[in-house]
């Protein structure tokens, strides 16, 4: 009972495993699993709030919405449920700041922008993920030609997610004795060799006997919403511990209405809760991106990518998407284990690339409520995808 790691007391740890496992629990439910009152867990997540290993609350002014708190999490929410489509998409070899610039403001005005990150490997990278009605993909198309001509970028990559798969950190793997994280490798037979860490866990995992099924993610929307239920959605992007009473006024609803329908969208579209903490209390500082194709004379394809993904095996946070020719895996690790995952696909995929990610330029969008018309529409015509965006970049 007397471990502590930069400020973290064993009772502040057992806290965060439990938010980890379900960031939206309360403090009572959290009380009941490690042995304390709710008022103590309330007070020690403060705590833990001030001293910035959980994101403190803060008032935001949102443009649409206007003032609003945000705590430490918010809801993700699943594009194919509201029938959109995620692209992945990678604006390669950007040589210079105004054209960076540029592109960022590009997302910024985009409709459609959820996450863009900057990235560096031979150069600059802007990583981007645009949530889509598929209807528009053509024009989304010619509007990545149009960034082209105008000398902002000189490649792209753009991966349609088929399969999109995520996992957390498996802290059952982190020593509090010595503050590391534990995995064991073999050796090779010849001398001097040594297999890869994730060699031995792809190895532990192609053994499993029962993998799971991957899904595949078709754009389809899964309820008529209506306006309403669009804008409490990007209430959740915000802050998921909304306050109903205060929506309700807000809304001019009664409170039975807006906990029916926030419910609702949290059952069919946005059942997690992603939660903001400090990385580096647990070593977890390298953040990178690698891309590559599946080899046809590997064992590593998109249904097993997923699977390998999905498993458990991996101890280290991951997100993976995939076509079904082309991949793409997000990491959070130490330092000292990125190497290793870049080995692994190097050796089980081609055309393999690394980025290290700019984590201080990386921005998440809130979910943008007024693409939707309504009746299971969104907003398609080409003005509005295309010829506004450039138009905002090129004044």
């Amino acid at each position: 009972m007397t471990w502590k790691s930069r400020g973290l007391e064993v009772k502040d740890y057992q806290i965060f495993l439990q938010l980890d496992r379900n960031p939206s629990q309360s403090n009572l439910a959290i009380a009941k699993e490690v042995g304390l009152s709710a008022e103590a867990v309330r007070i020690r997540r403060q705590a833990l709030k001030k001293s910035r290993f959980l994101r403190e609350d803060a008032t935001i002014h949102d443009a649409i919405l206007g003032e609003r708190r945000q705590t430490e999490i918010q809801a993700v929410y699943h594009p194919n449920k509201l029938g959109l489509l995620r692209q992945h998409v990678l604006f390669r070899n950007i040589t210079d700041r105004k054209s960076l610039n540029s592109l960022k403001m590009l997302c910024d005005v985009h409709p459609y922008t959820h996450y863009r990150s900057v990235m560096y490997g031979q150069n600059a990278t802007l990583y981007v993920q645009f949530d889509i009605p598929p209807a528009i993909r053509r024009n989304m198309q010619i509007l990545y030609s149009s960034l082209l001509e105008r000398g902002l970028y000189k490649s792209l990559e753009v991966i349609d997610e088929k399969y999109g798969v995520s996992q957390k950190a498996d802290f059952a793997r982190w020593n509090m004795d010595d503050n590391s994280w534990t995995l064991t490798y073999q050796q090779k037979s010849s001398i001097s060799e040594r297999t890869s860490k994730i060699e031995d866990l792809w190895e532990e995992f192609m053994r499993m006997k029962n993998k799971p099924q991957a899904e595949i993610l078709q754009p389809a929307l899964v309820y008529n919403f209506d306006s309403l239920d669009m804008l409490l959605l990007r209430e959740l992007t915000i802050n998921s511990r909304v306050t109903i009473k205060d929506l309700a006024k807000a809304y001019g609803k009664d409170a039975s209405t807006i906990s029916r329908r926030i419910a609702r969208i949290r059952e069919l579209v946005a059942p997690e809760d992603l939660l903001y903490y400090n990385y580096s209390v647990f070593d977890l500082t390298y953040a990178q991106i690698i891309t590559g194709v599946f080899n046809k004379n590997s064992h590593l394809d998109d249904e097993r990518f997923y699977q390998f993904i999905k498993s458990g095996v991996l101890p280290f946070e991951c997100k993976g998407v995939t076509d079904g020719q082309q991949f793409l895996i997000y990491l959070h690790t130490p330092p000292s284990y990125a190497s290793d995952f870049s080995e692994f696909f190097w050796e089980h995929a081609d055309n393999v690339e690394i980025f290290q990610m700019q984590l201080g330029s990386s921005f998440t969008y809130f979910f943008y409520h007024e693409n939707y018309l309504g009746d299971g529409m969104w907003k398609t015509d080409k003005k509005y995808v295309l010829d506004d965006p450039l138009a905002s970049i090129d004044n």
